[in-house]
């Protein structure tokens, strides 16, 4: 009975194209049933813990408010309106609903951006920010995918999974928030995917804005190291910016001083928080908990930033040695380089780089597809272990809360796509 089951799902292999590309791409060994049977195995654990993940949204979703951030500013610039001090805390909590334990510690410009939209009723100010949000997802999806060709239609399945499960829902609850960092994660990728030697400007700009907003955004600098040939340019244009930066809170600061006192003063409370997100730091206090030592915030803050530093440069340096010219592969390795690089993450900081982890697979199986790859049959074994791994770990891992997680496909990604310049260059 199941041997004339399994003869007719071989048979509905030869008529759907989906299926054929499906066994393709888990196609570990020369034994076409064998890799039949991985196939449908797989593909079963996906829906079932797709299912699993999905619940366990739902109940996050049920228990917390919609756009909690948004909350914030909304609240922020309404006690600007009335004359009012919006970093007080006690002030901020008599707006919130519920009497949230929120601080706002957001840079004074956001109190004005948000001015006229806190004009608003609550409902039509959140439904304003859901649409803008998915306004800027829809477009930037459009100039990743003209970069990027997802091909054949079970290309599209595995992105779609990987968009839906990757680090347990982060994307959705990126954006559930309604964090502004959502919002300026997606404009620096759609700048990103258009950013060339010649526009330069334009992004500077962007990124002057966006580190008015958020002073952490000024690693987007690092971004244009990679479309350069000359460093000494890009370090220039850097400065520059950075100078400009500068220049804006020294004038922020004597025209609103208390206000900008206010905004420094809420960093502090930023600092104490137990909520450090991801990224080194993260890691860092993380691997201190587990070797039983303590070490102060401060110390940890300079260990952080010399690593971003640290992988910044070394990224840089294998970068200029296997790419010459600016090619796809920048802008689908740039992204995943500059997330890491953040000693703190959160899930709307790291909505930018969703969308190259996600391709990740897609690429290795394109690659090997297509035969650019040059290599023996135990290394495309090797490769295709690697893109198995990569969904396994977006799919089936959930304890992806911890620090760590964040840096384990993004390493894996770069690791791939200089192995993939290399074999093409060989």
């Amino acid at each position: 009975m199941s041997h004339s089951l399994f003869k007719r799902i071989k048979e509905l292999v030869t008529c759907s194209k989906f299926i054929k590309d499906g066994v393709f791409f888990f196609s570990f060994t020369e034994n076409f049933n064998r890799n039949l049977y991985v196939f449908l195995l797989i593909l079963s654990s996906v829906f079932f813990f797709l299912f699993q993940d999905a619940r366990n949204l739902a109940n996050f979703f049920y228990s917390h408010t919609l756009n909690w951030d948004s909350y914030v500013y909304y609240c922020g610039s309404n006690i600007l309106i009335q004359g009012l001090d919006p970093y007080d805390h006690t002030i901020l909590r008599e707006c919130l609903p519920g009497s949230w334990n929120f601080f706002y510690n957001m840079p004074p410009p956001l109190l004005y951006i948000y001015y006229l939209p806190s004009k608003l009723s609550i409902e039509n100010y959140i439904l304003s920010i859901t649409l803008i949000n998915i306004t800027l997802l829809i477009f930037t999806l459009k100039e990743f995918f003209k970069k990027f060709k997802v091909g054949s239609s079970f290309n599209k399945f595995v992105f779609i999974i990987l968009s839906l499960t990757i680090w347990d829902g982060s994307a959705f609850i990126a954006f559930y928030t309604g964090n502004v960092g959502f919002t300026i994660s997606l404009i620096y990728l759609y700048f990103l995917l258009n950013l060339n030697h010649s526009n330069q400007n334009k992004f500077l700009l962007f990124v002057f804005i966006s580190t008015l907003i958020k002073p952490i955004y000024i690693l987007y600098l690092g971004t244009i190291f990679f479309f350069n040939k000359s460093i000494s340019e890009s370090i220039k244009r850097s400065l520059a910016t950075l100078m400009l930066i500068i220049l804006a809170y020294v004038v922020q600061f004597i025209v609103i001083k208390d206000t900008t006192i206010g905004f420094f003063e809420n960093l502090k409370n930023l600092s104490d928080s137990s909520d450090m997100g991801f990224g080194f730091l993260a890691t860092i206090i993380s691997i201190e908990g587990f070797l039983g030592i303590e070490i102060t915030k401060r110390t940890n803050l300079i260990i952080s930033m010399i690593l971003s530093a640290g992988t910044f440069f070394l990224c840089l340096f294998y970068f200029r040695k296997y790419f010459k010219e600016t090619s796809n592969y920048t802008y689908l390795l740039v992204p995943i380089i500059i997330l890491i690089c953040f000693p703190r993450i959160k899930v709307y900081d790291a909505v930018f780089a969703l969308p190259s982890i996600c391709y990740l697979p897609i690429l290795i199986n394109n690659m090997i597809e297509k035969k650019k790859f040059n290599m023996k049959k135990s290394k495309i074994f090797t490769t295709k272990i690697i893109m198995f791994f990569c969904i396994i770990y977006n799919v089936f891992i959930y304890s992806s809360w911890e620090a760590v997680h964040f840096f384990i496909l993004p390493i894996i990604a770069i690791l791939v796509i200089f192995q993939t310049r290399i074999n093409e260059k060989a």
